[in-house]
This record gives structure tokens, C-alpha cells and sequence, in this order.
């Protein structure tokens, strides 16, 4: 919101409330909170892989008690160029759609050393926040973060960053987390 005051032509004192539309604000909102974007690899990895790939990883027993279990790791190791960031889209797609609900949240980290002064925690979180609340209204918390850090351009608190991602986390039954090169 913008407040301020202005006089006409005629001299006339005129006080105004500017008021962005929802769909702005929320845009805006997203965009200063979390720029990093990670649908972006997530589409572009997904979009060249074969059918067919990584269905023998959906299938396998490890991965089938790990989707129905809850707070458990699993853990992928492999060498690099072996597949895992195909796979973890594989993976990611798959938790999204398979069934699609809007009770599950599904978030990806795709790091990459060449721009690893991009991956702050605070980011990581911020944009793990970004994908989980991707259809979910913004909260009065995150308006109010906006609200006190935007104009003296600072950045919430680590503290703040945890509360506005357990926020949306307690909005789902269940989330599920894929971080692809974990060791960059």
C-alpha cells in the first residue's frame, strides 16, 4: 500500500490510499520474498528426459515405503553425470501429480555450484516457501514482512524465514522435499 498526499489544481488538499490489485501484490510479494525460482529447472530438467525414466525408481520398494512414511530421508547418492537431477524431476513430477492434491506439498531445491552465492539458507527457505504456497493465499505474516523490510530494502531474520515456512508447511498433511546436488 502506498499512502501519501497530493493537491490538485484547484489547490485542494487530496489525501490517497493507493491499493494494489490482489494479483500484483501477491505477484510482488513473491517475487521480493524468494527469488529464486525453482519451478524453472524443475520444468527444464523434467521437459528433456525419455518416458519410461527413473519408472524403475518409482516402483522400487525403498521408494514406495519412503512416499507413504513420514519425517524419513532418502538418501540417493551416485556419481556425477549418473542422473540424479533427471531423476530427481522424475521424482518431483511424479509426487505432484501422482494423485495431484492440494493436501500435499512438493518442493524442489536444484543447486548448482556455479551459483552457489545464490544458495543462502535464507534463500533456500524462501524459495522452498515459494513453491509450497504456489496455489495458497499469501498470509497476513508475509504482508507484514513485506511491509517492514521492502522500502528499507532488509531482509527477514533467519527466525523469520523458518516461521514463514513452517507457516505454509502446517497448511498440508504431509510435504515432501527432493534437494538435487546436495554436496554443491
Amino acid at each position: 500500500m502506498v499512502y501519501g498526499s497530493k493537491k490538485l489544481h484547484t489547490q485542494i488538499p487530496l489525501t490517497y490510499l493507493l491499493l494494489f490489485s490482489p494479483a500484483v501484490d501477491r505477484d510482488t510479494i513473491i517475487a521480493w520474498y524468494s527469488p529464486l525460482n525453482f519451478f524453472l529447472p524443475q520444468a527444464d530438467v523434467f521437459r528433456g528426459h525419455q518416458s519410461g525414466t527413473g519408472a524403475w525408481f518409482l516402483k522400487h520398494k525403498v521408494f514406495q515405503e519412503w512416499k507413504s512414511m513420514s519425517g524419513k530421508i532418502l538418501w540417493c547418492p551416485g556419481m556425477p553425470g549418473a542422473g540424479k537431477t533427471v531423476l530427481s524431476s522424475v521424482v518431483v513430477h511424479h509426487l505432484r501429480t501422482n494423485p495431484p492434491t492440494d493436501n500435499i506439498g512438493v518442493a524442489a531445491i536444484y543447486l548448482n555450484h556455479k551459483e552457489s552465492v545464490e544458495h543462502s539458507p535464507s534463500k533456500l527457505l524462501a524459495g522452498l516457501w515459494r513453491q509450497l504456497i504456489f496455489r495458497k493465499s499469501i498470509s497476513p505474516e508475509i504482508q507484514k514482512l513485506y511491509e517492514d523490510h521492502c522500502e528499507p530494502h532488509t531482509r527477514p531474520s533467519a527466525a523469520e524465514d523458518l516461521a514463514v515456512l513452517r507457516s505454509v508447511v502446517s497448511e498440508y498433511s504431509k510435504v515432501f522435499v527432493v534437494v538435487d546436488a546436495l554436496d554443491e
